[in-house]
């Protein structure tokens, strides 16, 4: 089956936790959060994104959480992550290409 639309993710930053002791092995500053862009696409062009979400993994044992399953200290770190990593502009890219060329049309009915 040829799938035309649909959602997908995209790694758009990671980050060292600080002070976070992983509950696995207990190392401290080995976990690393890693933040994806959930967007929309239309023949694997991004429409738009939807949604953000945060996913930690340690190096040092290799354990990996997603973020319902964060203690509440990663949790905490997390958000504030989210809330400073942006949606990358290119996952606009299928809506700019809209909006262009209805903009376009516009100007050159304009002129005729």
């Amino acid at each position: 089956m040829f799938i035309i639309y649909g959602w997908r993710k995209k790694m758009v930053g990671a980050f060292d936790a600080f002070l976070y002791k992983c509950p696995y092995c207990e190392q401290t500053n080995t976990t690393t959060i890693a933040v994806y862009s959930k967007y929309y696409h239309i023949f694997w062009l991004p429409l738009f994104p939807y949604a953000k979400e945060a996913h930690a993994g340690c190096s040092s044992c290799n354990a990996a959480r997603d973020d319902n399953k964060f203690g509440p200290e990663l949790t905490k770190q997390a958000k504030e992550i989210q809330k400073e990593v942006k949606h990358p502009v290119y996952l606009y890219l299928l809506t700019i290409l809209f909006c262009l060329v209805v903009a376009a049309v516009t100007v050159a009915s304009i002129l005729r």
